[in-house]
Parts: structure tokens; C-alpha cells; sequence
């Protein structure tokens, strides 16, 4: 749908169309996850909920969803340049 295959003296070449309506839109809510993910990363936990949470989560669980979210929005950074 969105691709064409040309060739040049028999080598097949890929070319891409020009992204539609319905790619620019999923290209740029993936930008506002990715946005959301790194702030929720870098931001501090509120007092009240840290120490909600403290009683049953542990520190390395708590750490480790900050750093799932890094990569997660990192990640998606690279999906939104490729889509």
C-alpha cells in the first residue's frame, strides 16, 4: 500500500510513499507516550505515594520501573523517527 518497487537495469529498488493522514497521527502520539515516559523517568515519586508505596513495593522494584520507563521512551523515540 504505502511502498513501490522499482528497478534500475534489473536491480529491484524500494522506495517508500509519502507518509498518509493515518501515519503522521500514530507518529505523533507515539512522540506524546514517549514525552509522558521520559518525564515520568526523570521526575521524582510524590512523598505521599512513596511512602504508600514503600510498604509494599521494594526500593528495586521502584528503581526499576524508572529505568523500564527510560528505555521504554528511548525506544519509542527511535520507533517515532522510523514510522
Amino acid at each position: 500500500m504505502g511502498t513501490a518497487f522499482r528497478s534500475i537495469a534489473g536491480i529491484p529498488l524500494y522506495s517508500r510513499s509519502p507518509p498518509n493522514k493515518n501515519q503522521t497521527s500514530i507518529s505523533i502520539l507515539t512522540a506524546i507516550v514517549e514525552v509522558v515516559y521520559l518525564i515520568s523517568a526523570i521526575t521524582p515519586n510524590l512523598l505521599g505515594r512513596t511512602e504508600l508505596i514503600e510498604q509494599f513495593i521494594p526500593f528495586n522494584i521502584r528503581a526499576g520501573g524508572h529505568c523500564f520507563a527510560a528505555i521504554s521512551g528511548f525506544i519509542l523515540l527511535t520507533l517515532t523517527a522510523n514510522l
